[in-house]
């Protein structure tokens, strides 16, 4: 059972679904577990993107991000300062509800030795990974479910 769930708030659905978990369990709406910021990006057609985004995403694992566009070792520190804030409540069990690009950075957090694998991986949409906190650090994550 679930007695914390984080989720990040899109539209009237989410809204709807957010009002109904916090029926069964402590709901908290959370900043740092965001998809990316994007920046000045954020929003655009990627219909006929700029050579710099070209760029960043034909390789984001080693490119840099553009001007203005947060780094993935910025989304790693602040999906790593959300696991260390967790640490502090008193959550039994929690589920996170996030993108792909915030779980990723969550999961390198988890496994530094990992050196960016995580994020050239394919994450499917409804992913489901655990780990557990011992009081001291986190469980290596393991990947429970995800739709292929």
């Amino acid at each position: 059972a679930v007695d914390h769930f984080f989720i990040q708030v899109f539209n009237f659905i989410l809204q709807l679904t957010t009002l109904l978990i916090s029926l069964f369990c402590t709901l908290l709406l959370y900043h740092l577990h965001l998809e990316m910021d994007y920046g000045p990006y954020e929003g655009t057609s990627l219909e006929h993107p700029s050579p710099e985004i070209i760029h960043f995403f034909s390789d984001f694992v080693h490119n840099p991000a553009p001007e203005g566009m947060e780094s993935l070792a910025h989304v790693t520190g602040r999906m790593g300062d959300f696991l260390e804030d967790l640490k502090e409540t008193d959550a039994e069990s929690v589920l996170l509800a996030t993108h792909a690009i915030a779980l990723k950075g969550a999961l390198e957090y988890l496994t530094p030795e990992s050196d960016g694998q995580w994020w050239s991986r394919f994450i499917s949409t409804c992913a489901v990974f655990s780990t557990e906190y011992d009081g001291k650090e986190y469980s290596l994550p393991v990947e429970e479910f995800q739709i292929r």
